[in-house]
């Protein structure tokens, strides 16, 4: 992750939502939303029985489950900057709105999930404004 735009992702949504709502720890990548982010249920053939106790126990720092970030984050890595130098042409943070607490089985109503999402993309938005102050050393569009 690019430390810059975590910490400013991070600082737009302690203002946006308040700092004891927005928490720092690892993501684990899941392959998929149901058979591996920890669901319990008979729609799908997954051994998740246990699986954020495992979780927690190899990564106590671990927040959440998820399967986008990963490829964002593999793309920044081999990215390259202007002429094959650093810095790297793309950059990525990871910033996740929870809805499901798998551990305790509690999700926020739909109304607050409305909300939260417009409230946390208009802070990482404004964290991508301002941590690109000018276009030099973009990609040109030309030829994409």
């Amino acid at each position: 992750a690019d430390e810059q735009l975590t910490k400013a992702v991070e600082d737009n949504l302690k203002k946006a939502v308040g700092e004891q709502h927005v928490f720092e720890g690892s993501v684990g990548n899941a392959d998929s939303f149901y058979g591996s982010q920890g669901r319990l249920g008979d729609d799908f053939y997954d051994a998740n029985d246990g699986l954020i106790d495992r979780v927690h126990e190899k990564y106590s720092d671990a927040a959440a489950l998820e399967m986008e970030s990963h490829m964002l984050f593999h793309l920044a890595s081999v990215s390259s900057g202007k002429y094959g130098q650093d810095p790297r042409s793309v950059k990525a943070a990871c910033a996740l709105v929870v809805f499901a607490d798998r551990a305790g089985n509690q999700f926020i109503d739909p109304d607050m999930s409305k909300r939260m999402i417009e409230v946390a993309a208009r802070a990482v938005l404004d964290a991508l404004v301002q941590d690109m102050p000018s276009q030099d050393g973009l990609h040109p569009a030309a030829g994409s």
